[in-house]
């Protein structure tokens, strides 16, 4: 997966990010001219969590926020209905 350098330093991961400079992570590289669809990678600093996350992580995030909430509504429908 292709990690932004300064999506670690705004994150506050400095230490992932020194080892990263300085050994090898079988999952993770840094996004550089030759990374192609750098915009898909881990490029979205969350500093309040120490995270960084890439934008298909964010839209997962935000399909399950939006997902659990109705289908926990449509479930207490379907068991109202089943109960009357």
């Amino acid at each position: 997966m292709p990690v932004s350098a300064q999506a670690l330093k705004d994150a506050g991961l400095q230490d992932f990010l020194q080892f990263m400079q300085n050994s090898s992570d079988a999952v993770h590289n840094f996004i550089g001219p030759h990374t192609k669809l750098w915009f898909l990678g881990d490029v979205i600093p969350l500093p309040f969590l120490k995270k960084v996350i890439s934008p298909g992580d964010a839209f997962i995030i935000l399909g399950v926020l939006f997902f659990f909430p109705e289908a926990t509504q449509l479930a207490k429908r379907k068991l109202k209905e089943a109960n009357k």
